[in-house]
């Protein structure tokens, strides 16, 4: 699968048995595999959509708010969600 090539893919055993027969229309399978649709993004979205890197002070900490910080502590996930805005920076 060419998307699996681009986009790592990482499941739990816990979530990998929620999927029916590794269906490709099943919702758990489309949440955890990479799916073709993610190759062909249109042009208006970016490659860090909620504009993170311009918001870090230092390398893993993103500082938007006056009165807070988010720590980005590891680029690991246990399992690697389609939805992640943090595609490029995973694994």
């Amino acid at each position: 699968m060419e998307a699996a090539l681009k986009f790592p893919l990482a499941i739990t055993p816990y979530y990998a048995s929620l999927i029916r027969e590794w269906n490709p229309s099943d919702p758990v399978y489309r949440m955890a595999v990479p799916q073709p649709e993610e190759l062909y993004d249109p042009p208006f979205l970016q490659n860090d959509p909620l504009e993170e890197d311009h918001d870090m002070a230092v390398p893993g900490l993103v500082h938007r708010y006056a009165d807070r910080a988010l720590l980005l502590a590891t680029s690991m996930c246990a399992m690697y969600c389609r939805h992640c805005t943090r595609k490029r920076v995973a694994g």
